[in-house]
Parts: C-alpha cells; sequence; structure tokens
C-alpha cells in the first residue's frame, strides 16, 4: 500500500506576480543593512510511504531581494544530492526560476538560461545541483521553485532560518499516517517559532486506486521578519545555533502489520556501526602486514611509535578532502591509489597499529560545522579517528591531517564528543575538545638604536594546536616568504628568518628573526615607548554591546612574552607602568603583566592564560571588561626624556 498526501494550507505567493512595491525596501529611505533579504519562503514536505520503502517530496519557493553586490551569492542555490546515477538517486525536478528588475515603474523578467544550471559529481554516492540566475544588480529580485524527490525519505530537518533575514516564512510538513513522529527544535536558538497541528484524512493509495483513507498529521509554522543567524566575533561551528525543525521518525504501524520502532538508542545505534565497521570495513587487511617497515616494529616507546605509524600512513595516503567514517573504497584499493577520505585512511592506520599489538578502536565523530545531534542518530557524523590506549587515557589520532601529532585533534575534527567502538559492539563517548593548554611563548632581545629604531632578536616556541594553526600558515605559503606570517611590524625591515621541528610534529615549532622597527615615539619634550616592543596596536574583537552567541576560542591556550632591553645612554626613566594581574571568573582566563628596572635594564613579562575555551553569553559583558583591561594594558608606554 502505498499512501498519498495532497493538502491545501493557506493562501500562497504565486510564482511570477512581482509587484513594483517589492522592489522598495520596509522602511522608506532606509537602506537595509544586509546585502540580500528573503521576501518569501515556502517549504512542503510529504512522503510516500508503503511496507517496503520510503520516497520523500521536498518542495521549496523563495523570493528574494539582492540589496547589494555583496549579496549577488544569494542568486545561485546549491544542492546536495545522494545517490548514484546507475542507481537510486536524489533529483530535482520542476525548476522554475527568474530575476525581476524594476524600470522605470514596470517589473521586467528574466528567466533563468539552460546554461546556469550544472551539476558536479563529488563522490561516488554524492553530487551537488546549482544554478544561478542571471541579469542580477543592486535592487533585484530572484524567485525559484523546484522539487527534490529523495527514494531515501529525505532529510530529516528543515532549516528555520537564514545569515539574512526572512519576512515570511511558511513551512508545513504532511507527516505520513501509521507513523508516529517526535517534532524537535534547536535548543540552541534564539528564535524557537510557534508551532500548528492539524489533521488531514488523504486517500490511501493501492497503486493507482484508492481504497479507504488514513489520517495524517500536518505540522504548519507560519512566522513573519526572522532574525538573521548572523556571525559574531569568535563565533565557531556557527551551525549548532541555527534555528531548525527535526523530524523523528519514532514508529510506525501499517495495517495488519506489527508495530515497528526506529528510536534506537546510542548503544543500538552503533552496534549497527560495529558491526559494519568491523565486519567489512576492516576485512582483508593482511596485505598491510608485508607493507610495514621493520623499522616501525622495532621502535618501543608508544608515543613514539605511534607518531611513525602516523608518518607512515601519511607518506602512503594523501587525504581526497573528503569525509565520512566508513571507508570511500576498500581499504586495499584506498592503499594503492594513494588516495581516500577521513574513514578510510584512519581505518588503515587502525589496522596498522593492531599490526603493532596496540589497543586501539576507532571513533566515530561529527567535523566542525554539524550541529550537535539531539537524538541518538548518525545524520550529523561524518568523521572517523582513531584511539590509542595510552596508560589511564587515549591519544586521538587523524591521519587526514599531515599537521598533527599523535594526540592532537585538527580542529576541524575536535567537535564535542565521539563515539569509540569495539569489536564486541561496546561503545562509550568520548571526548574530543582539547583538555591542554597550547602555547605560544616569544623571548624577545631588543636594543634601542641611537637613532631610536629598536634591533629585535625574537625567538618564538608554538606548542600543540598552536604549533599545528603555525605549521598550517607554513604550508599554505606560496614562497619561503615567512614575512606574512610573523605577527610583527615589518616597515623597517625583518631578516635572517629560521625554523626549527618544521617536520617533527611532536616536538614545539620554533622561528627565530631579527627585525628593526621604530618603536619611540616623541612628543614634546618626552618619548614614549611599548614595552612590548607591539607597534600594531591590538584590535579589540569585543566592541558588542551584547551577545547572541558564546565565544569560543577553539582551544585552551597561553601566550607568554618576555622583552629585555636597555635605555640607551643620555636617556632616563620618568615614568613605568605599573605591574598588575588581571582575573577573570575565578581564573577561567587571567592577565599578568610585569615589570621591573635594574639600571638601565627593563625587563617586561606580559602572561595571558585561557584555561578554557568557551564563554557563554551570559558572561559576555564581564568577559568584555576584562579583555578591555588587558588590551589598554598592553598598551601602556614607558616615558623617557633626555638628560
Amino acid at each position: 500500500m502505498v499512501f498519498g498526501f495532497n493538502t491545501a494550507n493557506g493562501q500562497d505567493i504565486t510564482f511570477g506576480e512581482v509587484a513594483a512595491s517589492d522592489f522598495k525596501p520596509v522602511e522608506e529611505g532606509l537602506a537595509s543593512p544586509y546585502s540580500a533579504e528573503v521576501l518569501y519562503r515556502k517549504e512542503e514536505i510529504s512522503w510516500l510511504f508503503n511496507i517496503f520503502s520510503v520516497t520523500q517530496y521536498k518542495k521549496i519557493h523563495e523570493r528574494v531581494r539582492i540589496n547589494k553586490e555583496e549579496g549577488f551569492k544569494y542568486a545561485t542555490v546549491s544542492n546536495s544530492l545522494f545517490g548514484s546515477e546507475s542507481a537510486r538517486h536524489e533529483i530535482i525536478k520542476d525548476l522554475k526560476a527568474a530575476t525581476y528588475q524594476l524600470v522605470d515603474g514596470v517589473v521586467i523578467t528574466y528567466p533563468i538560461a539552460d546554461a546556469s544550471q550544472f551539476e558536479i559529481v563529488l563522490e561516488e554516492n554524492s553530487r551537488k545541483y546549482s544554478f544561478t540566475m542571471n541579469s542580477v544588480a543592486p535592487g533585484s529580485i530572484v524567485e525559484y521553485m523546484y522539487e527534490i524527490e529523495s527514494p531515501f525519505g529525505g532529510r530529516s530537518s528543515i532549516d528555520l532560518q537564514y545569515d539574512i533575514p526572512i519576512k515570511i516564512l511558511d513551512v508545513t510538513a504532511q507527516l505520513p499516517a501509521y507513523n508516529t513522529y517526535d517534532i524537535l527544535f534547536n535548543p540552541n536558538s534564539s528564535f524557537v517559532p510557534s508551532i500548528g497541528n492539524s489533521r488531514v484524512d488523504p486517500s490511501v493509495l493501492l497503486g493507482n486506486r484508492a481504497v479507504g483513507v488514513a489520517t495524517t498529521q500536518v505540522v504548519n509554522i507560519k512566522a513573519h521578519d526572522i532574525p538573521a543567524l548572523e556571525e559574531e566575533p569568535l563565533t565557531y561551528n556557527i551551525e549548532q545555533y541555527r534555528a531548525r525543525m527535526y523530524f523523528r521518525r519514532t514508529s510506525s504501524r501499517f495495517r495488519e502489520q506489527p508495530l515497528q520502532r526506529y528510536d534506537k538508542s546510542w548503544e543500538e545505534l552503533f552496534k549497527e556501526v560495529s558491526d559494519e565497521i568491523y565486519t567489512n570495513e576492516l576485512k582483508n587487511t593482511d596485505f598491510l602486514r608485508k607493507e610495514i617497515p621493520q623499522s616501525l616494529r622495532e621502535i618501543t616507546t608508544r608515543e613514539e611509535q605511534v607518531n611513525a605509524a602516523l608518518a607512515f600512513v601519511r607518506s602512503k595516503v594523501a587525504w581526497s578532502k573528503y569525509d565520512g567514517f566508513y571507508a570511500s573504497e576498500q581499504l586495499k584499493e584506498v592503499y594503492e591509489s594513494g588516495s581516500g577520505n577521513v574513514g578510510a585512511i584512519n581505518l588503515i592506520l587502525l589496522a596498522i597499529l593492531k599490526e603493532l599489538n596496540m589497543e586501539a578502536y576507532p571513533v566515530v565523530s561529527s567535523s566542525k560545522g554539524n550541529p550537535e545531534p539531539l537524538y541518538p542518530s548518525t545524520a550529523t557524523f561524518d568523521y572517523l579517528i582513531v584511539a590509542v590506549k595510552y596508560g589511564d587515557s587515549w591519544l586521538l589520532c587523524d591521519a587526514s591531517s599531515k599537521l598533527t601529532a599523535a594526540g592532537e585533534l585538527p580542529v576541524r575534527a575536535a567537535n564535542g564528543k565521539g563515539r569509540l567502538i569495539k569489536p564486541d559492539g561496546l561503545t562509550c563517548w568520548v571526548n574530543l575538545e582539547p583538555d591542554y593548554q597550547s602555547e605560544e611563548i616569544t623571548m624577545n632581545n631588543a636594543v634601542i638604536n641611537e637613532d631610536l629604531s629598536i634591533s629585535s632578536n625574537v625567538r618564538k616556541r608554538y606548542t600543540k594546536l598552536d604549533a599545528y594553526i603555525m605549521r598550517s600558515k607554513i604550508e599554505s605559503l606560496d614562497s619561503l616568504d615567512y614575512k606574512e606570517i610573523i605577527d610583527h611590524d615589518t616597515e623597517v625591515g625583518l631578516e635572517e628568518i629560521s625554523l626549527e621541528n618544521i617536520d617533527e610534529l611532536e616536538k614545539p615549532l620554533e622561528i627565530s628573526f631579527t627585525f628593526k622597527q621604530k618603536g619611540i615615539e616623541k612628543i614634546g619634550g618626552f618619548y614614549y615607548l611599548n614595552p612590548l616592543l607591539e607597534e600594531k596596536v591590538e584590535e579589540n574583537p569585543f566592541k558588542l554591546e551584547s551577545r547572541k552567541l558564546p565565544i569560543n576560542f577553539k582551544f585552551p591556550y597561553s601566550q607568554k612574552k618576555i622583552v629585555n632591553f636597555i635605555i640607551p645612554n643620555g636617556f632616563e626613566v620618568v615614568a613605568l607602568p605599573n605591574s598588575e594581574k588581571l582575573v577573570y571568573e575565578s581564573d577561567v582566563a587571567s592577565y599578568q603583566y610585569a615589570i621591573s628596572q635594574i639600571g638601565n635594564r627593563i625587563t617586561v613579562v606580559s602572561d595571558f592564560q585561557m584555561k578554557n575555551s568557551i564563554i557563554e553569553p551570559t558572561f559576555y559583558m564581564q568577559w568584555k571588561q576584562f579583555f578591555t583591561s588587558v588590551i589598554a594594558k598592553k598598551q601602556e608606554k614607558i616615558v623617557l626624556k633626555k638628560i
């Protein structure tokens, strides 16, 4: 039996009926601060069910006003589609799209050109379909309608918020008869709409013949003026905060059929993943036994051996830039081709570590950019790392990242919690967020020259994720011009740059260089010097009066700077900044500023410690006050005069 639904749900805005008034901002004479605005967004979801399969139909209708050139990106629409052309796959159909312009009070229509539609194959079972409206200019309106048909049951969520405002939102979901659903909303979002519920009795179809009725629940959201989800300084993974509605299918009972439950626990869900990984993904890995070099087998220190295994896998297989917690191909094929997705590379690492008699397990996780799951589901899990037993803790490893050592994950992979999976089906949560501090330590021995310029001999030391970030910057350089990555004023000159441990990932990265700068400013009869020798004024990213989203520093860190210099002959100190310690919330963060003078030698120590990585919006004002005081302290100057 197949159940078909077709219901009316209120007054619609008709495609193509664009009025001159649609081109005007809501408030006459006031320019919109947004590059574009959604004037109308309608989404309808329905399903066709039988006892063997489910097909989802999603109809989209959107009308967007482009206010500025920066808004031209909203004239291109992209959708990820699952399935391959040779098998079952999702399709986009019934596309209608146009651009409208208001010329001398008349609405001119520019239909979409066929050449503006294109499809890209991303992976074997993944494609991206895009279309772009033509004749777009500031003040234009773009409009499009299309339908996505999915033989896989489709998506289980609907976005209710964009990064631009939505003036009118109309969402309808016709939840199929004989099925039970939970309706959930993102609890991290500041916008939670009201929903309407009703029931209809569409026909129950047997083939094309109506044989009865089946009561169906209809969920509807009608809302106006949905605020934009705007990035705030130091917001990471903004998808965690987007307004979103989820449909969780919990059970079904078709006529004369037993009750079927789908609301599995995390344990049940990952038991299935465990069976797939250990039964299918990791089978036929014996080929790796003869590939492992003897030198790797002979290493006796556990952490050193793990790092060597990471280096070996990276030398053999490069990351294809695709994620996934299952392998993209059979592991032997990936190994021989030299390229694979995250799942494949780290499963190869896992097999090698087990061959080296280590206790190691896969950890299924979610990359940054994915929302936190509200219920047991693998929908947002798209990553796999390896956990190696190391004493009473775990070394988390990712061989798809070329620049992280054992025990470190790239920032893209450190997203909340992952599920560690054992062969017997036992699973547990593992914290992926770094619980250690990464350090940046700077030592600057400086000399003030006769012309009052300053010559500095600098040595910088980076550990853990600070080292990873700096190594990533170095790798991205088109040449060996390291001036781009050294955060110092280079107006006068930067030279003698040297790097240590650039490829030894388990060691701190060290960078040494010398440079000259214009460090002393004369005002009247006095001379002013920043004792930290920083000409660039650190910008305060926390200027907003309030925040809606947490501040996310990505990981705990410390920044320590020690500066030594000698006051030149013929000068004396009139005033020094005071030593001071600033503390935020029971030492969650602190800043220690110490300055001392012995004769004409001055030493300054600036030490910022961040023991957490998240500041919640409720504490924003306290944090803002603390951080503003830190920046003000760093900008205080020594006052000199000639004698």
